[in-house]
């Protein structure tokens, strides 16, 4: 499991997909290293521990049940982006829009919903339901915990962009909680970075010298 959270695991095997590139003149520099351990990880904790959806009320499910979460997200962190000058509004669809948002559902949603709030999340509320018999607060327990690991493994990108992470990781842990379904966490995490990537600076503002 340590390997899914450390960004620094000594025997990990990066792929770059974007080096520098600036999106918009006033965005900062992005780059994205995939991980091949994560990944591969993610797919392997995806086909066997998590059952997904294949019907359509299932699906109608998810998406009832991300709008509330989303909509939370979006309502703290954007305007606390704006406040804090960390992102400014940039309305852009760049060449490789379509390649940025592929990899950043399939390669980057999915591996760290997976592991956070399908396996982590799960195995901390099912314990905690068990050993502790806090059925009633397992759930915003095992929810808090994860959010606060995965603002942590966002660290590296700042103290503010952690704070963020674990705002959007509290929301993407509920979106998970109520509907059952990892989809619906990984929709609600690809939803927020599909509106934070067209409509405002990605990752960051950042002018040109």
């Amino acid at each position: 499991m340590y390997i899914l959270v450390a960004e620094d695991f000594p025997y990990s095997t990066e792929i770059p997909i974007f080096t520098g590139v600036r999106f918009s003149p006033i965005s900062k520099p992005f780059w994205l290293d995939i991980n091949v351990e994560k990944s591969v990880c993610a797919i392997i904790f995806a086909a066997i521990l998590i059952k997904k959806s294949d019907k359509l009320s299932d699906w109608q499910k998810v998406f009832k049940d991300l709008l509330l979460p989303l909509a939370v997200i979006l309502a703290i962190i954007i305007p606390t982006g704006l406040i804090t000058g960390y992102i400014k509004f940039d309305f852009k669809l760049p060449s490789g829009s379509f390649y940025f948002l592929s990899i950043n559902l399939f390669l980057v949603c999915v591996a760290e919903e997976v592991f956070f709030r399908g396996f982590l999340q799960r195995k901390i509320f099912e314990f905690l339901s068990k050993y502790f018999k806090a059925k009633v607060s397992a759930p915003v327990l095992a929810n808090v915990f994860v959010a606060v690991l995965f603002g942590y493994a966002h660290l590296y990108s700042g103290y503010l962009f952690a704070i963020f992470a674990f705002i959007a990781g509290l929301g993407y842990g509920y979106a998970y909680q109520k509907s059952g379904k990892i989809e619906a966490a990984i929709l609600t995490h690809f939803g927020f970075n599909l509106i934070h990537f067209i409509f405002f600076t990605y990752p960051a503002f950042q002018s040109l010298p």
